[in-house]
């Protein structure tokens, strides 16, 4: 399965599983100290969970997502706010506008594959983004994969008198990669949610950064710039492309 039909496998039930129901408020808010309300490029935006809150203080948010049937939901509920929707590769250049922020929340840099990838994602974010402009990357800290979670893992995430919702999960230290497979089972049938990732360590994040021309600004545990410990799970950095 690449990843297109992966999350288009997902689409349907995005935004009442895990991965969708986190409340978006500290993001937005975040967010916002870095917007003049100018154009703001959200990579994996999915079903909308951060855009449509960010759209509704009238910041212009174009997303990009691989999935087009999550791209098809998300354009169903923004209605008329100032949305675009681009289904295409996030490591792409798309266009030539210019963003005053890129965001990529909720771990979605670490969805694509490889280094390179990543590398060439971040490279791509610093030409789109104006002098001065920031990157804000949130994802899970690796140091709970290569803790808590390293190795093989099945947990019990929610069940009821007719359901059972079980996450299973593979960790591969060597390669920086986990695979995850949620899975709900209910009177009807087994239905599979995959997702797998190639983490990404903070001093590796900063050094590709630094290749591809931004510079460290902040770094916290959450939204509110708490310092990041050796029992963090979450970790956001904040970059800047220098003024010319």
């Amino acid at each position: 399965m690449n990843e297109r039909e992966l999350w288009n496998s997902w689409a349907d039930s995005y935004d009442e599983s895990f991965l969708g129901k986190p409340d978006a408020g500290e993001v937005v808010r975040a967010v916002q100290q870095y917007t003049t309300k100018g154009l703001l490029l959200e990579l994996g935006v999915g079903t909308g969970r951060i855009a449509i809150p960010l759209a509704k203080e009238g910041i212009h948010v174009n997303g990009v997502d691989f999935s087009e049937r999550m791209a098809g939901l998300l354009r169903q509920k923004a209605g008329g706010l100032p949305i675009s929707v681009i289904v295409g590769d996030m490591a792409d250049r798309h266009g030539q506008d210019k963003y005053e922020v890129v965001l990529a929340a909720h771990s979605a840099l670490t969805l694509l594959q490889s280094q390179q990838e990543q590398l060439r994602c971040l490279q791509n974010t610093a030409a789109a983004l104006v002098p001065g402009g920031h990157l804000i990357v949130e994802s899970m800290h690796p140091q709970v994969f290569a803790g808590k979670l390293r190795g093989k893992n099945i947990n019990v995430r929610a069940m009821g008198a007719d359901y059972l919702d079980a996450s299973a999960t593979i960790v591969d230290t060597s390669q920086q990669t986990a695979t995850f497979q949620d899975v709900r089972m209910t009177e009807q049938g087994l239905k599979f949610f995959p997702c797998h990732v190639r983490w990404i360590w903070p001093s590796e994040l900063d050094l590709m950064t630094q290749i591809a021309g931004l510079e460290l600004v902040s770094r916290g545990q959450d939204w509110r710039g708490t310092a990041v410990t050796s029992e963090s799970s979450q970790v956001i950095s904040i970059y800047r492309k220098p003024h010319e």
